[in-house]
């Protein structure tokens, strides 16, 4: 899928997503992964990041313990990304197995990071990235 041009991903682009969060959370030791959402770039859960456009995805717990992926469905790159969605799903990873209150990038979620990124972990785990 390397390559593929992302305004508004097709079904088989949304399902290479799903695949590779699922991937993550297995690989840590977890069957079910959260619900991932495929959102618009101007969707509440990306308010008051930078406006760039490669603002991939963001995880999200609720209150009641849900957990989501909210993918930004408008990216403006030719580039997938699975780091970036392996990066989210470190962020469920880590809250499930350090708890909730540990720090958003804090050194936890970086060890997490680093053993589910498979490819340029020292990218996607590095506070450069996020």
């Amino acid at each position: 899928m390397t390559g593929l041009p992302f305004l508004d991903l097709t079904a088989a682009q949304q399902a290479e997503v799903r695949r590779v969060i699922q991937e993550s959370m297995e690989k840590a030791g977890h069957e079910k992964g959260p619900v991932v959402k495929f959102v618009g770039r101007d969707h509440w859960m990306f308010d008051g990041l930078p406006r760039r456009a490669n603002v991939f995805a963001r995880a999200a717990r609720t209150r009641d313990g849900g957990e989501f992926v909210y993918v930004n469905n408008d990216l403006d790159t030719n580039v997938f990304s699975p780091g970036a969605y392996q990066h989210e799903a470190g962020h469920i990873i880590t809250w499930r197995d350090k708890g909730i209150k540990v720090k958003e990038h804090g050194p936890e979620f970086r060890r997490v990071c680093r053993d589910v990124v498979s490819d340029r972990p020292s990218h996607f785990c590095n506070k450069s990235f996020y």
